[in-house]
């Protein structure tokens, strides 16, 4: 699994300030991972839901093998990720496909996540930790990334 985003008993005990608190929060720390010197490359190998979305749309690059999954749960569970995702989504997938991940709650498989332009790269898991450490090599070399204008 990459990262499965919050821990749902968690957030439905929340008071609406203690959610405000907890939204920001992550935001901020999102935020700063963009604002990194360096380029940050999200490894997805295995499912990416909710808040982990979030924090793949908030790297650079993103790469995952054949059996990555990509959903943000949210409509079908009365939330909205609270952690820039959806401003972030739209900027990497446009309007339309930020609207059809998002506002659906449909699971992508990682080809249609490349299709999409949500991944950068499929790499076939018996490539993995070769194909990670070539592109890390790579990014080392290149200038440091612009920053956005919502990051």
């Amino acid at each position: 699994m990459f990262a499965a985003g919050a821990d749902l008993e968690t957030i439905r005990t929340l008071s609406p300030a203690r959610a405000y608190s907890y939204a920001a929060a992550g935001q901020r720390a999102l935020a700063a991972l963009l604002r990194l010197p360096a380029w940050v490359m999200a490894e997805i190998d295995g499912a990416c839901y909710g808040g982990g979305l979030d924090l793949a749309l908030a790297c650079h690059i993103r790469i995952a093998t054949e059996r990555a999954t990509f959903c943000h749960p949210g409509p079908r569970l009365g939330i909205v990720t609270g952690w820039g995702g959806t401003v972030r989504a739209r900027e990497v997938l446009g309007t339309a496909g930020a609207r059809r991940l998002f506002a659906r709650g449909a699971v992508w498989s990682a080809a249609e996540a490349a299709k999409r332009g949500l991944v950068d790269e499929i790499v076939p898991a018996a490539r993995w930790d070769l194909r990670r450490a070539e592109l890390a090599r790579i990014l080392a070399d290149q200038p440091q990334p612009s920053v956005s204008r919502w990051r």
